[in-house]
């Protein structure tokens, strides 16, 4: 149940964090499904952190959603092979990066660095892959792959950091709350 649970929220946030992050396209819109700013990355990335594998499959799905919405003129398969990929070079990225580094699956040793390698790698190897995919589906253009590349690892590594950044600081106010309530 609590696997299912993870799995949920994983595909809620994500949906949620991805129409909050359209409110930004007027903005921060490269073309679509290329933001320059991507929240969505930064909660895919803290979701996999904390969630594993589950959070993973329920990013597989939000992401089967997303594509649904932004291109409703693409085969289902389309759909679910963006997404597919999407979650597989984000989640292997997370996995390999988090062993390379030796950050302990509880995430006690984790620290800023390791954050910010984390997010650039994952970005770069998600960036890789979607942007071939999108070039598989006819979404763009060979001679656009490393532009394209770059710019959604660009919105993914600054989605990333607001992500981290909000998420820290909840964390501190939440531990500041508690130190005070312990103190009375």
């Amino acid at each position: 149940m609590r696997h299912f649970a993870v799995m949920f929220i994983a595909f809620l946030l994500f949906v949620a964090s991805f129409k909050i992050n359209q409110l930004l396209d007027g903005y921060l819109l490269y073309k679509d499904g290329i933001s320059l700013l991507f929240v969505p990355a930064g909660v895919k990335l803290v979701c996999v952190l904390l969630g594993g594998v589950p959070a993973l499959i329920g990013l597989y799905f939000a992401g089967v959603c997303v594509s649904a919405m932004l291109w409703s003129n693409i085969p289902t398969v389309s759909s679910l092979m963006l997404a597919l990929i999407a979650a597989c070079f984000y989640g292997l990225a997370v996995f390999w990066v988090s062993h390379l580094l030796k950050v302990r699956k509880d995430l006690s040793n984790l620290q800023y660095w390791h954050i910010v390698v984390l997010s650039a790698i994952t970005s770069l190897a998600h960036g890789w892959g979607l942007a071939v995919a999108y070039y598989s589906q006819d979404l763009s253009d060979f001679q656009n792959l490393v532009p394209e590349t770059l710019a959604i690892a660009l919105g993914d590594f600054l989605g990333c950091f607001a992500v981290v950044v909000v998420f820290s600081l909840a964390v501190r106010t939440v531990r500041k709350l508690q130190a005070g309530n312990r103190s009375n």
